[in-house]
């Protein structure tokens, strides 16, 4: 959580990053349902963000100019204004108004300083009633998501799709102060995404692959993960929700 109190009831530019391990569905409905109420009081400099992490799954909750905007980080995602409630049913693929089946599924909500969670690994064993729930978990595929988080795309043919990256390669940044994201896109489609700690130092990195693509006949980057990186002009990108500005070639 950054700019964010630990129980998401207040926001400020001071405020420390808090790491939250084992939450479970109800209390981050509570979380989300606190920070929706507080979302269109909301003041600048304050950026509150919510990452929202559970075995390979990634949740992004941002808030922007008051209103809440969701992303996913596993999925193509993107939305502004749904309700906690759905957010909660995205996250752990389960109605949540069905809390004590909601109840078996441990979530971990990280920080950008806080150590990677063991990827296809949820801690439920302890809550889990029965065995068979523990498998049914383990091995659902991710939740379907709703139309309005589905953005149509399609990728480029390969020439078309190489002079994109030759044209939008190069190093991004939201900005230099502690919490703001760098992205490197290369030409060979690699690229990497970090976080700045203190000092500009690198608190953490994710590697990711783009492809190039269109969206509405508007250019954009498709990461592995099916996510997209809209290209706004040669000078600007945005990646869920955040506008990064390019600082080198």
């Amino acid at each position: 959580m950054r700019h964010l109190a630990p129980d998401a009831r207040r926001a400020g530019f001071e405020l420390p990053e808090v790491r939250l391990d084992g939450v479970s569905p109800p209390q981050l409905r509570a979380l989300l349902e606190a920070l929706a109420e507080l979302a269109p009081k909301v003041e600048y400099p304050a950026t509150p963000e919510m990452r929202i992490t559970g075995g390979e799954q990634q949740f992004l909750v941002l808030v922007r100019e008051g209103h809440m905007r969701f992303s996913s980080w596993s999925v193509r995602a993107g939305g502004d204004d749904l309700s906690p409630a759905q957010m909660l049913t995205t996250i752990t693929g389960i109605d949540a108004a069905a809390p004590a089946a909601a109840a078996a599924v441990a979530v971990v909500v990280g920080s950008s300083r806080g150590r990677r969670v063991w990827l296809g690994v949820l801690l439920v064993a302890g809550i889990l009633g029965s065995n068979v729930f523990t498998a049914w978990w383990l091995l659902a595929p991710p939740p379907d998501l709703p139309p309005e988080l589905r953005p149509p795309y399609r990728v480029l043919e390969p020439e078309p799709g190489k002079r994109l990256l030759l044209r939008v390669a190069g190093t991004y940044e939201t900005g230099q102060a502690e919490g703001d994201h760098r992205l490197i896109v290369r030409p060979d489609g690699t690229a990497q995404w970090a976080t700045f700690g203190a000092g500009r130092v690198v608190a953490e990195e994710v590697p990711l692959t783009v492809t190039g693509g269109e969206t509405e006949s508007k250019p954009v980057l498709v990461t592995g993960e099916r996510f997209l990186i809209e290209v706004r002009d040669a000078l600007t990108i945005v990646y869920f929700g955040d506008t990064y500005k390019r600082v080198q070639p």
